[in-house]
């Protein structure tokens, strides 16, 4: 008897190892951050991490990338500039609505409802609204980047806004562990 239970303890153990190494960073015991443009978001409910994607609370993060939102349940909408997306608790799908047309655009996980709050997955709804997003797994941390802020301003980021408005500038201090597609280093 005491080598089945021997056994079966191993295996649980085993099985738990196993679990956690697919768990992202986050899951498996850090806290999530997410950064704006170099900044760090507060919430307040953190961000948690479901099936390898980041959830965030709904409201926090649109008033951030300085979207409205509104809630005619169970349907979420948020409006930034011309975009405008709509998704629903529990369904895997969002629409997205801009000028160059209309996109259905399947979520990996869909928003959930936690400790009275709606949340949200960051990359899904942040790339709607045509920001870059990045993820760091060694130190959960999410990085968002909008698309500006006015020709020649510069964010905490060091980015600047050149006369090229299909290139981003960077200072030369910006981090190069990441990689910028179509950027120009000064």
């Amino acid at each position: 008897m005491k080598k089945w239970i021997s056994a079966f303890l191993a295996v649980l153990m085993l099985a738990g190892l196993l679990g956690a190494g697919n768990m992202p960073a986050a899951a498996a015991g850090g806290e999530i951050t997410v950064y704006l443009d170099g900044e760090q978001l507060e919430f307040d409910q953190p961000p948690i991490a479901r099936n390898g994607r980041t959830l965030v609370p709904v409201r926090a993060i649109f008033e951030a990338l300085g979207a409205t939102v509104t809630w005619n349940d169970p349907v979420i909408y948020s409006i930034r500039g011309d975009v405008s997306i709509a998704m629903m608790l529990g369904e895997n799908v969002m629409t997205k609505d801009s000028p160059t047309g209309s996109q259905l655009i399947t979520l990996d996980v869909a928003p959930i409802a936690l400790n009275n709050r709606t949340l949200v997955p960051v990359r899904a709804v942040s790339e709607a609204f045509d920001c870059q997003v990045t993820w760091d797994g060694t130190a959960s941390r999410v990085d968002i980047y909008t698309a500006g802020g006015g020709a020649g301003s510069t964010g905490s980021t060091g980015m600047t806004a050149g006369a090229d408005q299909n290139r981003v500038y960077f200072n030369p201090g910006h981090a190069d562990t990441v990689l910028y597609r179509n950027a120009i280093y000064e």
